[in-house]
């Protein structure tokens, strides 16, 4: 099965509501998407110039989502895209930069999965990957199944056992090789 990555440089459009005014706490690390709950949906504006969301991301498989990577995470997501796209896995990642930088960074890194803008870090901020103190991009992955429920999540990146093998791993599938093979 192959699936067409939809390549996206976005404009964050909305956000699921902003919370009620609380009193001010502790500078902590924001509360991630919680495995088994709803994720947090948005919306985009993709490269065909078209209103996009979460929803449409899960309707093509299910989604790794990656928050704040660098360059050589992004590439080390597109090395492992074709393993991904396999198994049916939507590789989307998230940067706050803004438009023209991220269309920058996909052009001159080859990228061939979505890289969405979020200046406003407020994606990061809803799936927990904002420092609270100074509002910085924090690296995070999130697995999110065909139904918008997170099913995994961690900080960092995929380290040495790779994308394919923690989303193979959160979702109990069986495991498929980068070769594509089983």
């Amino acid at each position: 099965m192959f699936l067409a990555p939809v390549f996206a440089i976005g404009v964050l459009m909305s956000l699921v509501s902003p919370p009620p005014a609380q009193a001010p706490r502790p500078a902590t690390t924001p509360q991630a998407a919680a495995v088994g709950e709803a994720a947090p949906s948005f919306d985009y504006v993709s490269a065909d110039f078209y209103r996009r969301r979460l929803s449409d991301l899960t309707a093509q498989g299910n989604v790794l989502l990656v928050l704040g990577g660098s360059d050589a995470q992004l590439l080390e997501l597109e090395r492992q895209q074709p393993s991904l796209q396999r198994a049916g896995i939507v590789a989307v990642a998230v940067s706050d930069e803004d438009d023209d930088q991220a269309w920058q960074t996909t052009q001159r890194l080859g990228l061939t999965f979505s890289l969405l803008s979020d200046p406003g870090r407020v994606i990061a901020g809803a799936y927990g990957c904002r420092d609270p103190r100074t509002r910085a991009l924090a690296t995070g992955w999130f697995v999110v199944d065909r139904e918008g429920r997170v099913r995994g999540s961690g900080r960092g990146t995929c380290g040495p056992q790779g994308w394919l093998a923690i989303v193979n791993e959160t979702l109990g599938t069986p495991e498929l090789s980068a070769a594509g093979g089983r």
